[in-house]
């Protein structure tokens, strides 16, 4: 039997490889940038096109490279930022895996001019799939430009998988935030489609912030400041009136290395304690000082997860330097312990008034006779109270048994039989409709039986010819960064579709007309949910984005737990639900109803 194992052939191997470093787009944009900043660049330029889909192109006025190590940089494990195994331990660069630009030339044909300032000619190289095409010596400006283009060119399967433009652009854009955000002092720009989306100036960070986030928030940043021996922190938090339902304004910074930790996000989340709506989140711009031996940056090719040595100690001061400045500002609530406070009762002038409580007693009761009697003390509506309470008590506990034991044969022998004629129904703390079938009880959650009948509506309404739209007196003003602007002008008509009227200023969206059943209220979260999320690609998943929309739609107009409901109300959201093509369960898979069966109520009675 012959042998199997065999070596990869080079081209095989760089591809794959490849694949841990450059991901989509925004990754390639990552790398050359980081590059960038390693070669002391003051001027840094982004250049994309389609979303780099097309073309990634990064300019620098940095060190340039000489004609050998220009050709030396696209070779695998090759780099000027380590030399040893202990410099991995005292790492003070961007990049040390010697991998970028060789993964990025593997997958995309690359185009690189250098020039060190000493050199009198440029460099330039053209590469495709780590094979050298031409080679050239230009004038150029002291520096180094790269080229990306056709990414992912000669691995078709992973340009597939690429999502949309304005998802895409949405993924260079954060990496263009991070790196920014991490080195104020630097000059960058930014184009897209010839289109400029930033110069930022060299500024102070809190400058840098309001450059890339828009002047509004300068307002409600609060700065947060702590050295702890070798622990250096600084930054600054957003106050909880800009909080958002979708994370995006959440940035770590270790070394002026953007890193990912959900522990010290907790340690934030700690600090704000109270202070934020449900599911919201605080927005943070936390920049932490370490020496390079007490952290790990080592452990993936992105290089955003960091290990520490002490990582509970940099929870507790981060958590501690967070409120302290949200109190400082008055955003918690304080006890100040050196004023002299006296404490008295308000009394009555005339003492007259003052009685003692009494106290009654039944001298009557009897713990070991029937309860009968106290029963027949009580008004009616007492009665009903305390006849249902153990039955309720009774169904909740019986219905998560039984949820497991219903069938889709079942459930769909109960839309065709089982609910017709009249409907008794009744609501259960504000949350459940409970009502009988033929063979038990169902139990439906109102606000998830609503969120299916709107989905189905608004899925319907784009193959209306006349959308319903209310238009309203003064228009809905909402603030939104450039960005998140251009991401939502990008399917302006397929909002239009759906019902909607808009208009597009500096910084604000104006909302002229709206769906008729969306309320003013529900607009801002509608939006907030619509940027929370990637968007399909528009030109060929038109569908899809309707449904997205139509899923948002829903669960933000759906009524909410807690709202009481009439017999009328819950037997129309019963008959409506029941019309669904997909009664079962919600547009993200949850359950709508259970059922009680009666043979089940029986046996617990046994």
């Amino acid at each position: 039997m012959s042998d199997i194992i065999r070596l990869l052939p080079k081209h095989v191997a760089n591809q794959i490889a490849a694949g841990e470093v450059v991901q989509r787009p925004a990754s390639a944009v990552k790398e050359l940038i980081e590059n960038a900043l390693d070669a002391d660049a003051k001027l840094i330029e982004l250049i994309v096109t389609e979303s780099g889909k097309s073309l990634i192109r990064v300019i620098d006025d940095g060190k340039g490279m000489s004609p050998a190590d220009a050709h030396r940089s696209f070779d695998r494990h090759t780099t000027s930022k380590i030399q040893s195994a202990e410099d991995l331990f005292k790492i003070q660069t961007m990049g040390f895996r010697g991998e970028a630009l060789a993964s990025i030339a593997a997958i995309a044909q690359v185009e690189i001019c250098t020039r060190r300032e000493s050199d009198e000619l440029g460099i330039c190289l053209l590469i495709e799939g780590n094979e050298l095409k031409q080679e050239s010596f230009v004038q150029s400006n002291k520096g180094t430009s790269v080229s990306v283009k056709n990414i992912f060119y000669n691995v078709p399967a992973r340009r597939n998988f690429l999502k949309s433009p304005q998802a895409e652009l949405r993924h260079i854009l954060d990496e263009f935030h991070r790196l920014a955000l991490a080195h104020p002092k630097i000059r960058f720009r930014m184009y897209n489609n010839q289109q400029r989306f930033f110069d930022l100036s060299p500024v102070s960070l809190r400058q840098r912030i309001t450059g890339i986030f828009g002047h509004k928030i300068n307002e409600q940043l609060i700065p947060v400041s702590e050295q702890a021996g070798k622990i250096g922190l600084e930054g600054f938090v957003a106050r909880p009136s800009h909080s958002k339902k979708y994370r995006g304004e959440q940035f770590f910074f270790v070394n002026h290395r953007f890193i990912r930790s959900p522990y010290l996000h907790k340690a934030i989340l700690d600090a704000f304690e109270g202070l934020l709506p449900a599911a919201y989140h605080p927005s943070y711009f936390i920049f932490l000082k370490l020496d390079p031996e007490h952290i790990d940056i080592n452990i993936h090719p992105t290089k955003t997860e960091v290990k520490f040595d002490d990582e509970g100690t940099i929870y507790v001061i981060l958590r501690a330097a967070v409120k302290r400045a949200l109190g400082q500002y008055q955003i918690t609530s304080t006890l100040d312990f050196e004023k002299n406070m006296v404490w008295e009762p308000t009394l009555s002038k005339d003492k007259a008034l003052i009685k003692t409580p009494k106290i009654t007693v039944d001298s009557g009761y009897n713990p070991f006779k029937s309860g009968d009697h106290i029963l027949k003390k009580m008004p009616v509506k007492a009665k009903k109270i305390v006849s249902t309470q153990n039955l309720y008590e009774q169904i909740r506990q019986s219905s998560i048994a039984w949820e497991q034991e219903t069938s889709d044969l079942e459930v769909q022998m109960l839309f065709d039989k089982e609910i017709d004629g009249d409907i008794l129904a009744f609501q259960l703390h504000k949350k459940y409709i409970l009502s009988t079938l033929h063979s038990g009880l169902i139990i439906i959650d109102q606000h998830r039986a609503h969120e299916r009948i709107l989905y189905e509506y608004f899925m319907r309404l784009p193959d209306k010819k006349n959308v319903v739209s209310q238009r309203f007196l003064f228009p809905v003003v909402l603030s939104f960064l450039n960005t998140e602007l251009i991401f939502i002008q990008s399917f302006e008509k397929d909002l239009h579709l759906m019902g909607f009227v808009l208009s597009f200023q500096r910084d604000t969206l104006l909302i002229k007309a709206a769906p008729g059943n969306m309320d003013q209220n529900q607009i801002n979260d509608f939006f907030q949910e619509i940027l929370s999320g990637d968007t399909p690609d528009v030109s060929n998943h038109m569908k899809l984005l309707v449904r997205t929309m139509a899923r948002t739609m829903a669960r933000t107009m759906a009524i909410k737990h807690g709202l009481a409901l009439g017999l009328d109300e819950m037997t129309h959201l019963i008959h409506e639900l029941f019309a669904c093509s997909q009664p079962n369960c919600t547009p993200s898979g949850k359950a709508v109803f259970i059922t009680v069966s009666s043979d089940f109520i029986e046996k617990q009675f046994k």
